[in-house]
């Protein structure tokens, strides 16, 4: 589908700043990858959980739902003030809850897709220390099974096996069964790290190992990009197979005298003209009126059988004309009304 919206939902609290430096730095490079993309219709926004600041539209104002949750950027093409915003993310000394922040995600998203048809995803960046279970989180991942959002988790310090390992009755069993619940998967934060920050995960192809220049772009004002340049690749492919004459090759007495295209095959066309006649049968009837079945043209049915029929008109090629099908019909055109 060439029209993508994803929401990345990251988790800045007190608790994760071991991870900030790495959390961002991923962040940066799958951001990264959509400004340099250029597609208007690869949209993306940004969640901040544990945020100093709480900024989103489900916060009434009154108790502790969706407190210190932060859209850092509504979902929208991969412009300059985004990426400054996503730049200028700090460490913060608050905390918030993870699942209010996919839950503000996920209105986001649903908000801004409507009716249309994106491919809908949601990449969530947590450390699994929140406790998530209840009858509200199977409605949200049945939710998100019946929109079709796809759900990635970046785990901190975890993975699929440490999940699907958990003690029941934790905060890893409880997203456990949620990441299988939604048919979400879980890639290791470090893992994610590595290949992002590599350009793995940016270029649509591997490309020579050795690049041409590696350091900082200058993208804005005092905001800069890691960048790595390489020489253009091509792909490599085995050339195709082509006809040869062997009895052009068996006339050749000295083998080695040949060169390239001597034995080649050369296509030629032969049009002919061939007439369709009506049935032998119709015509005979249509000829003296009589019935078939009373036995009065036998004679001349074995006449007809016993002649040769003639041989097809070849057309040259001056003569031929291109037609184009129109329901049961050939419709001709020549050269000049063509052009």
């Amino acid at each position: 589908m060439s029209k993508q919206a994803t929401v990345y939902v990251v988790n800045i609290g007190a608790s994760t700043a071991s991870y900030f430096d790495k959390v961002k730095a991923s962040l940066l490079a799958l951001v990264q990858s959509k400004v340099v993309g250029g597609r208007k219709t690869d949209v993306y926004g940004v969640v901040l959980v544990g945020s100093e600041v709480t900024k989103n539209d489900l916060y009434t104002g009154e108790g502790n739902e969706y407190v210190n949750i932060q859209v850092l950027n509504n979902i929208g093409p991969a412009l300059a003030p985004s990426f400054r915003n996503v730049h200028a993310i700090q460490p913060s000394t608050k905390e918030g809850d993870s699942l209010d922040g996919l839950i503000v995600g996920l209105d986001l998203l649903v908000r801004y897709v409507g009716r249309y048809r994106f491919a809908k995803r949601v990449l969530w960046f947590t450390d699994a220390q929140d406790s998530i279970a209840g009858t509200e989180v199977d409605a949200i991942a049945q939710s998100m099974r019946s929109k079709d959002v796809e759900l990635d988790v970046l785990g901190y310090d975890f993975d699929e096996m440490s999940l699907s390992n958990a003690e029941k009755g934790t905060a890893q069993h409880s997203l456990a069964t949620f990441v299988a619940e939604s048919g979400g998967f879980v890639t290791p934060l470090e893992a994610a790290h590595a290949d992002l920050t590599m350009g793995h995960g940016v270029t649509k192809s591997k490309p020579k190992s050795v690049p041409t220049y590696r350091g900082p772009l200058c993208f804005v004002n005092d905001v800069f990009m890691d960048v790595s340049v390489y020489l253009s690749t091509s792909r490599a492919t085995v050339p195709t197979a082509q006809k040869v004459s062997r009895e052009a090759y068996d006339l050749v007495e000295d083998k080695s005298q040949l060169q390239h295209g001597d034995t080649d095959v050369i296509m030629e066309r032969v049009y002919q003209k061939i007439v369709e006649k009506p049935p032998k049968d119709t015509q005979s009837q249509a000829n003296d009126g009589t019935d078939l079945d009373c036995g009065t043209n036998i004679g001349q049915g074995e006449q007809e059988d016993d002649e040769e029929e003639e041989e097809p008109e070849i057309v040259d090629d001056e003569n031929l004309i291109r037609a184009y099908k129109y329901a049961n019909v050939y419709v001709p055109f020549l050269t000049h009304e063509e052009d």
